[in-house]
This record gives C-alpha cells, sequence and structure tokens, in this order.
C-alpha cells in the first residue's frame, strides 16, 4: 500500500527560494573560514566568510543583506548568545530576507532556530539568535555525528559515478535510513525541532519533509549536484522539497514523497518523484514558484528505460528484463511508467485483471541461473493515477 506523506512547515519567517547552483558543496557544519585581515574589532559585528557558488541565496541579496547575511552565519558558528550588531540602516526587511537566505542556504546550521529578536536603540540595530542547543561541548558532539553520518552517505558513490547516479544513489540512502515523523508533523508545540533539521534525518533517523530536503541539499551539495529547497504545497498542507542540476538542468526530486510505499516486509523505495518537470510535478503539488523544469531526459524512468509509450511486446521484454535484474539484486519493489493514461490503463488490465504478470515472471524466473522469484505470488502498489506508473511488489522463493 502506497502513502502520501506531507508535513507543515512552522516557519516564522517566510522563505524566498530560487533555483539551485552547479557547484561543489558546501563547507562543513560550523566551520565557517573567516577572513581574518577584514574582520572588524567589535566581536558583535564579525563576519563570517562565504563560500559564494554554492550560498544561493547569499548571490540574490545587495550589500546591506550579503553583510547581515555574514554576520548572522558567523554568530551562529559560534553560538553567539549576545547582541549581533547590525549596520544602522538595516530594517525589519532587510534582516527577514538575510535570515531567510540564511536558513535556505546552510542546512549544516541545524542547531539555528528559525525566529530572532529585533532591537533599535539610539540608531543602533541589534538583532539576538536563538539556538537548540545548550552548550558548545553539545553542538560540537552533534557535529560529529552528523559528520560522521555524511561520511557513511558519501561511502556509497563510487568513483567516477556521474551526476544522476550520485544523485539516485544518494537519494536511496536517505529514503532507507530516514523514518518520517508523524508525531512531528502532528505537533503544535515545537517538541521536535530536530525533525525539521539535517540532524533529525541524518543522525536520529526521522524528519518531517523540510528535514528529508535539508538533509538531500547537503549530501548532493557534499557530492557536487547543485541542489537546493523549494517550498509550496502537496495534498493540501504546506510542504517543502528539492531542486537539482543535473547536467545542467533543473529538475524537481521529492524525497518525501518517495518514501511512500509500504508493503509486508517494511518501507520500500519509490522513484515517482525523482527529477521531474514542473508540469509533471504539478499534478500533485501546488503554490510553488515555477523555476523553469522543463526537460525530462534525467528523469528516473527516462534513465532507466522504465518509460514506455505503449504496451505491447517490446515493453513485456523490457519489464521482463527488469524483473530479473531486480530478483539479482535483491529489490523487490519495481516501478514503471507510461506517457499516457490510456497506455497505462492497457497496461494494467492486461498484467492484472489477466494476469499476465505471471507469464512475465516465469519468464524472468527462467532467464536466471537458478529462479529466485515465486512466480505465483506479486504484489501491485496503488497505481499512480497523475503520473501513470505501475508498481509490482516482487516476492522472492523460499530457500530450500
Amino acid at each position: 500500500m502506497k502513502r502520501r506523506y506531507t508535513a507543515t512547515l512552522a516557519l516564522l519567517l517566510a522563505l524566498s527560494l530560487t533555483a539551485c547552483s552547479t557547484g561543489s558543496g558546501p563547507s562543513q557544519s560550523g566551520s565557517s573560514a573567516l577572513a581574518s585581515q577584514s574582520l572588524p574589532a567589535d566581536p558583535a559585528t564579525l563576519e563570517a566568510e562565504i563560500a559564494v557558488d554554492t550560498a544561493d541565496q547569499y548571490r540574490g541579496l545587495d550589500e546591506l543583506g550579503q553583510t547581515i547575511y555574514r554576520r548572522i552565519v558567523y554568530a551562529a558558528n559560534s553560538l553567539n548568545r549576545s547582541a549581533v550588531v547590525l549596520p544602522g540602516d538595516a530594517v525589519m526587511e532587510d534582516i527577514d530576507g538575510a535570515f531567510n537566505a540564511v536558513m535556505a542556504d546552510m542546512p549544516e546550521l541545524f542547531w539555528l532556530q528559525k525566529s530572532l529578536k529585533m532591537i533599535t536603540d539610539n540608531g543602533e540595530v541589534r538583532i539576538y539568535l536563538d539556538y537548540s542547543v545548550d552548550s558548545e561541548e553539545e553542538l560540537q558532539e552533534m557535529q560529529r555525528k552528523l559528520e560522521s553520518a555524511v561520511e557513511e552517505a558519501m561511502s556509497v558513490l563510487p568513483e567516477g559515478a556521474d551526476e544522476f547516479n550520485r544523485e539516485l544513489l544518494l537519494h536511496d540512502w536517505v529514503v532507507r535510513r530516514v523514518e518520517y515523523d508523524s508525531a512531528a508533523a502532528a505537533d503544535q508545540t515545537g517538541e521536535y525541532p530536530q525533525a525539521y533539521t539535517v540532524y533529525g534525518a541524518l543522525v536520529e533517523g526521522k524528519a518531517v519533509c523540510e528535514g528529508y530536503a535539508r538533509a538531500m541539499q547537503l549530501l548532493l551539495r557534499k557530492a557536487g549536484v547543485g541542489c537546493s529547497l523549494i517550498s509550496g504545497k502537496a495534498g493540501g498542507d504546506e510542504h517543502m522539497w528539492n531542486l537539482v542540476t543535473v547536467d545542467g538542468v533543473l529538475y524537481h526530486l521529492d524525497a518525501t514523497w518517495d518514501d511512500s510505499i509500504m508493503t509486508e516486509g517494511g518501507q520500500e523505495i519509490s522513484h515517482l518523484y525523482f527529477n521531474l518537470t514542473d508540469g509533471e510535478i504539478a499534478s500533485t503539488h501546488s503554490d510553488f514558484a515555477s523555476p523553469g523544469c522543463t526537460v525530462g531526459d534525467n528523469n528516473y524512468f527516462v534513465r532507466m528505460g522504465r518509460m514506455f509509450d505503449a504496451f505491447d511486446d517490446n515493453t513485456r521484454a523490457a519489464i521482463v528484463s527488469a524483473i530479473a535484474m531486480s530478483a539479482m539484486s535483491g529489490e523487490s519493489t519495481l516501478e514503471f511508467r507510461f506517457s499516457s493514461a490510456e497506455a497505462a490503463n492497457a497496461a494494467y488490465d492486461s498484467l492484472v485483471r489477466n494476469n499476465e504478470i505471471f507469464s512475465l515472471l516465469t519468464q524472468a524466473n527462467a532467464s536466471l541461473e537458478s529462479p529466485l522469484l515465486d512466480d505465483t505470488n506479486v504484489g501491485f502498489g496503488t497505481a499512480d493515477e497523475s503520473l501513470h506508473v505501475i508498481t509490482i511488489l516482487l516476492h522472492f522463493a523460499s530457500a530450500g
């Protein structure tokens, strides 16, 4: 059975999101380098040095906004609970823009809360930041755990993998590792702050949509794949997912909604929302600023040879081959996408209603050195009518 999960974003300041860059990964948590030769003497006005190639929102700020951004990042990395002094001409609009840019650009600042206090006094503007940790020692331990999780994720990438395969491997790693946190999604008290962060996703293994999106952002940038956040609605609720840049082209990626297939054996990975165009994702997602995703060459089903225009003998042969490959790799879930509702309905009628799937299972078993599948037992996920996807749930033969 397939379940769709979404979570409400409880942002106190609205995020302004744009397309992602194609630069290399972000700097490590808590380790922003400082341009010491340009630092002012007042600790309250110290500024971090920013890796501009991955700071998508930073690049869009004016000079004042960038100054505020750098001071916020320095203060957060220093766990500064005292006043952060801003230029005297800064107004709340400037501060909102810079703060939202920091939150959008830097998933590694997982301890920075989404609220701040602003005070103006005799021409001086000060802000106070809020954190989810109590001490530097606590933060350092959490950063160590996050770094370890990131290293584990990076270890799945083979040398020489292209951008698509780096994205695919990290997407699957996140979906396997992270469980959707329904309690946090339903909570209105702020009891689960880490569920909205990369730390909750990668270290604690539980997150809502924002945690999934921030985890993908951090890992893909680390792997040299451009990635940013985008927000809107899905299933009628506030939702966050990613924009990725693969081979210079923008796509939508929603790891939360790909963590959505439940079987008797547990959670399985879906790829329905892997590299969609604006038009494709608009069938289920709404209220987002269209970033110009119009090319589908790196869609999962296109790249994997599982996109079909019709249900014919060529399609049947491709399905048999895919079943055999899944059997050898131990994967129990297979998805196939069709370019039209007519083709998908024809496939569903033949495979399910007319039981042709059992013939294809038998053919797949016959192509293996030894039968691995129970060709008398198969399941089907709920057909996805909006994207014309059929999901097959394989059962493996019992040993002996």
